[in-house]
């Protein structure tokens, strides 16, 4: 073996993780050492090995990238656990046997559209600038075409977006052009470093267990990397193998889009930013198609995969400081809304002004508006029935159970956190002949879809309806946030909270995988002074059909003993599907009709926070 190897085996071996895990790092790393396909990379390999980079050195060798929520995701980087053109390859490969085997020659003639979003890699504290490295600059485009000629060499026919593309109108363009599948190079609102790939089916929406398990599979133990065949992409185009997908289809889109608007009000004047993502061909269209007056931040409309001007250079729309900058600009133009999207524009965000101040509306107040504008504007113009219906994923505000009990119609939020989940249900829904009751699906994550025309989020959704409604309340001297009040003052107060545990590493799993254990053991006794009226494990909740189904229910379920400050809740404890995290969620309610809304506000999210802090001191890290 090696000097340098041994020398990191020795680091390695110090590591608090299993031993087979660091048998798997020093495999990968003496193959990518040694082995002549990797002779670009091995001089960066050795820096991180002489300037002692072991955890870094550890993280990219110790596994094969997995599949997770709708795919692969991760930091770019060199090895078989960061992102490249290997491991995008080994993907592309993994599943084109994967259609193939599944669907054969219906596969080829069928099908597959790729869409890529905005990010490039230049991250520049890990590896030595004055070193060839492959992987510097590399975009989504590139890692893109990458893919779409290992398809193309499977001979699958290829759809491909010629600039970039976001989410939304991938998964519209796959039901269009009735590809039977599709894959998004994008890492959504992660870091800057990171990077991906989403999967989609032949409905347009994310693979579900245990398909997603059959092409973990496929990928982890039939591909063999050496034997997977890369063209030139414009080659492929010349041969027609590879087709430039028609600028039509994103007019065809925006058409079908722009049908969930629920009213001509456009009185709200709004800064639209993208951050700097792909959001201008689909939201901003979109609006400006529906003559919203709608205005485009002039910083962050620029495509970067930088995220440059977003503060932390995370463009996360979920994050009240994204909007800091945003709201100088908003002030000059005399805006009243200021929305975003995340770079591949299927989730968007919004901040909204009130007695002159900027509020920004988190992802289950934006659910609750939603969900009472859609239901109160239906009732009014005599459409709602008890057959509508509305899906949520569990992690969603229960506000929204006694809005849907006061309209009297059903509504499924007991789905597992992804979209996917979601994309399954209105799939069933439509093979009813039920797709027309479907009023709107949501996330509490900013994820929302409406209308029939794809099957993952949109951004255009709620960004088209919030901006509406809001027009339709200052009609009445009000706004959203007063809105949001009122609301609050019929169903009762509710205050949600999302923590994160975050680590550097994904070998830090098993860190998350300890903590979760633990709670299982421990039941209802999650931390001092809590009572536990209910515990749900959610791998005893029904059968496990694969370990990608095993990831996506490992959820803890707490239901909290009612008490003078609340009069429910409820506390979520999960891992992330993307990023090495541990979620936790906690929701209070108070009853309906509070007396006192500003002194009960204050009281649940004093007692919210409270309830946080003590669950994070109680976890064995």
């Amino acid at each position: 073996m090696p000097a340098r190897i041994h020398k990191a085996k020795q680091f390695f071996a110090t590591l608090n993780v299993d031993d087979h895990l660091v048998d798997n790092a020093v495999k990968n790393l003496k193959y990518w050492l040694l082995h002549p396909d990797f002779e670009n990379y091995q001089d960066q390999i050795n820096y991180l090995i002489e300037s002692e980079q072991f955890e870094e050195l550890f993280d990219c060798f110790f596994q094969v990238i997995p599949f997770g929520t709708g795919g692969r995701r991760g930091r770019v980087g060199i090895g078989p656990n960061r992102i490249n053109p290997w491991t995008i390859a080994a993907s592309a490969q993994g599943h084109t046997q994967y259609l193939l085997e599944q669907y054969g020659d219906e596969a080829k003639k069928r099908g597959i559209v790729i869409a890529y979003d905005v990010r490039q890699y230049t991250k520049q504290d890990i590896y030595n600038p004055d070193l060839h490295n492959p992987i510097w600059g590399i975009t989504s485009c590139d890692l893109a075409e990458i893919a779409a000629t290992v398809y193309s060499k499977n001979g699958l026919n290829v759809y491909f977006f010629d600039q970039i593309a976001p989410t939304p109108l991938l998964s519209f363009t796959i039901r269009k052009l009735n590809a039977i599948s599709g894959i998004n190079i994008s890492a959504s609102h992660n870091p800057p470093d990171y990077n991906g790939k989403k999967v989609y089916n032949r409905t347009g929406g994310q693979l579900i267990p245990p398909f997603d398990q059959k092409l973990a599979n496929e990928v982890n133990h039939n591909v063999d990397i050496f034997d997977v065949e890369w063209g030139i992409f414009n080659e492929e185009v010349k041969k027609e193998n590879i087709q430039i997908i028609d600028p039509k289809i994103e007019d065809y889109y925006i058409s079908k889009v722009s049908q969930i608007s629920r009213s001509k009000n456009r009185v709200s004047r709004i800064l639209y930013s993208p951050l700097h993502g792909t959001g201008k061909r689909n939201i901003y269209k979109s609006m400006k198609r529906l003559n919203f007056d709608i205005h485009l931040d002039p910083l962050s409309s620029i495509p970067s995969g930088e995220f440059e001007t977003v503060p932390n250079n995370i463009a996360n729309p979920e994050l009240p400081i994204v909007y800091e900058r945003l709201k100088l600009y908003a002030n000059e133009i005399k805006a009243n809304l200021i929305l975003t999207s995340d770079p591949d524009a299927d989730r968007m965000g919004i901040t909204a002004r009130s007695n002159n101040k900027w509020n920004f509306i988190d992802g289950n107040q934006t659910v609750i508006l939603l969900v009472n504008y859609l239901l109160n504007n239906l009732k009014a113009l005599g459409q709602l029935s008890n057959k509508h219906i509305i899906l949520a994923t569990l992690p969603v505000t229960r506000l929204i159970e006694r809005i849907a009990d006061n309209f009297q119609i059903k509504l499924k939020n007991t789905l597992l956190p992804g979209f996917k989940y979601i994309s399954n249900e209105i799939d069933l829904i439509e093979k009813r002949g039920e797709i027309d009751n479907l009023i709107i699906a949501v996330e509490d994550t900013l994820g929302h879809l409406a209308g029939n025309y794809a099957r993952d989020k949109d951004g255009t959704v709620g960004s088209i309806l919030l901006s509406e409604y809001e027009g339709e309340l200052e009609k009445k001297n009000s706004n959203l946030i007063k809105e949001l009040d009122n609301i609050y003052q019929k169903y009762g107060y509710f205050k949600n909270i999302i923590e994160y545990i975050l680590f550097e590493h994904s070998f830090k799993k098993g860190v998350i995988d300890k903590i979760m254990n633990d709670l299982r053991a421990r039941r209802e006794n999650l931390a001092n002074g809590l009572t536990i009226t209910k515990f749900q494990d959610y791998w005893e909740l029904s059968k496990i059909l694969s370990a990608t189904d095993k990831s996506s229910k490992n959820i803890l379920e707490y239901e909290l003993k009612q008490t003078q400050d609340y009069k429910s809740g409820r506390i979520l404890i999960r891992p992330s599907g993307t990023e090495p995290k541990l979620k936790i969620y906690i929701e209070l309610a108070s009853e309906k009709e509070p007396e006192n809304l500003e002194k009960i506000k204050e009281t649940i999210d004093n007692t919210a926070a409270k309830i946080i802090d003590n669950i994070k001191k109680s976890l064995k890290m």
